[in-house]
This record gives C-alpha cells, sequence and structure tokens, in this order.
C-alpha cells in the first residue's frame, strides 16, 4: 500500500503543477491513484461480480461487508467480493456509507475509470455491447422510436442480469440505470425521484436545459399493458415537479412480460397546455 500512496503523491504534485503552468481547471484526481489496482481488482471471478459491477456503473449502491478484509494487496488475500470492494474503497474508487453498509462509484470521473477498467476485460463483453447500445438510446427516446426503445431496454436486462435474478424488479431497475449511462454526459439521472403523488421510476434531468434536451421521466411495469406506465405518470401527476420543462418533457413508459421476457415502450412528448 506504501507504494500506491508514495506514486499517488507525487502524481498529485505534477498535476497541482500543471494546473498552474495552465491554468486549465480538470479532473486530475483519475491520474494520481492505481488504474491497474481497479482492473485487476474487477477482473477476479468471485461469483455475482459482474451484476454487482454493472450495478455500480450504473450509478446505484451495493451492499459490502469490510470487516473481513485484512488490509493485504497481494491478489491470494481477496477471498471474496467484499474483500475486492473493501480495496476499491480504500483506493478511493469507491465510496462507503458505514450507516448503511452500502458503496457507490462517488462521482462522474471515478465513473470513467471503472467503464476504462470494464472495457479492458473479456468478461464484461455483454455489458460493453450496453454501453454502445446506450448511446442510440436518448436519441431513439427524443425521436419517438417505440420499438427501437424496447430493444435497447430488453438488451440491457437479458445480458446484465442473471437468470435467477431477472424477474426481480430491482434488476428491471439496474439495467434501465445502465442502459442510460452513456446519458451521464449531458443528465443528472435521479432513480425514485419523488414527484405529484408519487415517485417516479426514473427521471432525467438535463444539466443544461438552455441546450434544448428534454426532461425525461420513465415508469417501469411488469406484466401490464406498456399504457400503463404513462397512465401512472399522468394520473400521479409525476410532470408537476419538472414545471419547468412543461414544454420540453418526454414520457417513456416500458413494460416487461416475466413469461416471454419481452418488453415493450412507448414514448411521448408533453407539449404545453396538453
Amino acid at each position: 500500500m506504501t507504494g500506491i500512496i508514495s506514486r499517488g503523491w507525487t502524481s498529485i504534485l505534477r498535476n497541482l503543477f500543471e494546473l498552474i503552468a495552465t491554468g486549465e481547471f480538470r479532473s486530475y484526481w483519475v491520474q494520481t491513484g492505481s488504474f491497474e489496482a481497479v482492473s485487476d481488482c474487477i477482473g477476479m471471478d468471485f461469483d455475482g461480480m459482474i451484476e454487482d459491477v454493472n450495478r455500480l456503473i450504473a450509478g446505484e449502491s451495493i451492499p459490502v461487508e469490510t470487516h473481513s478484509y485484512e488490509n493485504r494487496v497481494e491478489a491470494s488475500a481477496f477471498k471474496s467480493k467484499d474483500d475486492v470492494f473493501t480495496y476499491c474503497i480504500h483506493l478511493g474508487y469507491l465510496s462507503y456509507d458505514s450507516g448503511t453498509g452500502l458503496a457507490r462509484i462517488p462521482n462522474y470521473e471515478i465513473r470513467l475509470q471503472w467503464l476504462t477498467a470494464v472495457k479492458s476485460l473479456d468478461r464484461f463483453s455483454e455489458t460493453r455491447k450496453i454501453l454502445r447500445i446506450s448511446r442510440q438510446l436518448i436519441e431513439n427516446i427524443i425521436h419517438g422510436r417505440d420499438d427501437m426503445v424496447a430493444q435497447s431496454l430488453e438488451a440491457a436486462h437479458r445480458e446484465v442480469t442473471s437468470s435467477l435474478s431477472y424477474n426481480n424488479e430491482q434488476s428491471l431497475q439496474s439495467a434501465i440505470m445502465l442502459s442510460f449511462i452513456a446519458a451521464r454526459d449531458s443528465y443528472t439521472i435521479i432513480p425514485e425521484f419523488p414527484s405529484g403523488d408519487g415517485y417516479a421510476d426514473v427521471v432525467l434531468a438535463p444539466y443544461k436545459p438552455k441546450r434544448n434536451e428534454p426532461a425525461i421521466v420513465v415508469e417501469l411495469k411488469a406484466d401490464s399493458a406498456v399504457e400503463t406506465g404513462l397512465d401512472q405518470i399522468r394520473r400521479r401527476k409525476y410532470p408537476s415537479s419538472l414545471k419547468h420543462y412543461e414544454n420540453n418533457l418526454v414520457l417513456v413508459g416500458v413494460s416487461y412480460d416475466r413469461k416471454t421476457k419481452r418488453h415493450s415502450a412507448i414514448v411521448e412528448k408533453i407539449v404545453r397546455g396538453k
């Protein structure tokens, strides 16, 4: 660990001098840690690790048991995925809430490092596929391409969850969040957004509304008609908390069938006065 810390301080000083010399403010922290450490850690073949990493990248928190970690960095010291994630917490690649026992990726810059690590690992080939699909998802939503939106979400749900957890509501939400990962360049993605008379499953709020990107409200339903999600958005008045986007708001209802594992989507743009 001492070697990692020493290299970290050397990188910090080098990046500080670069900032002073160029006057350019950008993310220097990601250059101070050991990227290889993250890549090696998430490449370990512990049970359920791929699904947990996918959830982290999608912006979710995962439970981590930190007490069993022996504070050693050699590969043979890691006995479980909890050891690996605890090591990532020590390095700063995950933040940890001791009150809840949950860990998450703390910010956008570090999430980019996780994405870079995933791109280098064969075990995450399906995740990389979803990331490519994600780049088209927002465009398909904005243009109201219902079938293509459904195909993207179905692919994400199928590829990033195990057969045992496929019909779990949390797995569907994880797949949805991962599908929107590319949107994080332009949007804040908020699960369980308090709005109207309830909570919208997912809301995407643009960083810079003046660039004319719409806000997006997504409602997820299982074994229901695809219109059910849109009906709930209207009935519970979810758009009421997004009034400043009232002329640039898109509603998305998503439904999937637990038996056939098929997905449907319907997209509707809200226009002022409707």
